[in-house]
């Protein structure tokens, strides 16, 4: 896959979207400015000028980065995940996980 390095921020792409794959900064210094913003505001822009409309910010299920994405009026997707089960359920989901 291409990547995207913006600052501290790497961003995957493939033809349909950029995916934030890890990255983001703490200022060492107290600041009004959303870095974090502007880094993401970034890496949108370069996508949309390679004709991507699509950009991903990843990590569902952490309260604190969903209520950072929430900003960017997101399309939410359903996010399902088995943690545990009784005898069966394990094997499907192992069963699934190869077959996709």
């Amino acid at each position: 896959f291409p990547t995207r390095r913006s600052s501290d921020l790497l961003a995957v792409a493939d033809d349909r979207a950029v995916y934030r794959w890890q990255g983001g900064v703490r200022p060492e210094v107290e600041t009004d400015l959303a870095v974090n913003d502007h880094l993401d505001w970034r890496v949108m822009r370069d996508a949309m000028a390679d004709g991507i409309d699509r950009y991903d910010l990843v990590g569902a299920g952490v309260p604190r980065i969903n209520e950072y994405k929430a900003k960017f009026n997101p399309t939410v997707r359903a996010y399902h995940a088995v943690e545990r089960g009784t005898w069966p359920l394990p094997t499907l989901v192992d069963l699934y996980r190869r077959l996709a």
